[in-house]
């Protein structure tokens, strides 16, 4: 748990705490595989996150995959250069309330011209604190007004007492393929 305080002579004393979630490194890779087609190739990842029981817990999961591009220049010669391409479609926000103890699965299908070579899969699992979660809602709900302007208005989520802001962590699993 870490604490921040902050004072000035001019200003209220702001205070705010934060619990730093452990490491959750119980995450799966179920499944890993490709179909063919004479434009491209589409690889099916299929995921579990593995949640602790009796435990608040939140996540956001990334996949990427890297690897070589070949390109043909102007001058007609072949070029290798690196690409980078994110797996899942958006970074979703997963919170356990739904699913204590349970498996949480996490898909996708990635579609690749042939030209594409993969060489690594990384997926990183980052495990929220409740401040965190909440802040990263608000932002979002935030985001929404620009689509709806009808919509309520909404206020950024603060755990600074005193102030305004977040004062939030997480920690990282990654695991490559």
């Amino acid at each position: 748990e870490y604490q921040l305080k902050i004072t000035h002579p001019s200003f209220p004393t702001a205070v705010s705490k934060a619990t730093i979630p452990l490491i959750h490194g119980d995450f799966e890779l179920v499944r890993l595989d490709s179909t063919f087609s004479p434009s491209g190739k589409t690889y099916i990842i299929e995921t579990l996150i593995h949640d602790s029981p009796g435990e608040e817990n939140y996540y956001i999961l990334f996949g990427n995959i890297t690897g070589e591009v070949i390109s043909i220049n102007d001058d007609g010669e072949e070029i290798v250069e690196p690409f980078s391409l994110r797996v899942f479609d958006y970074d979703e926000l997963l919170s356990d309330k739904l699913f204590d103890g349970a498996s949480y699965p996490k898909n996708s299908n990635v579609y690749m011209a042939h030209r594409f070579m993969p060489k690594k899969l990384e997926f990183t699992l980052f495990s929220i604190d409740k401040h965190y979660y909440e802040y990263e809602l608000s932002i979002r709900a935030l985001d929404m007004l620009d689509i709806d302007p009808f919509a309520t208005p909404v206020q950024l989520y603060s755990n600074i007492e005193n102030a305004r802001g977040v004062f939030a962590g997480y920690s990282i699993y990654v695991s490559s393929f």
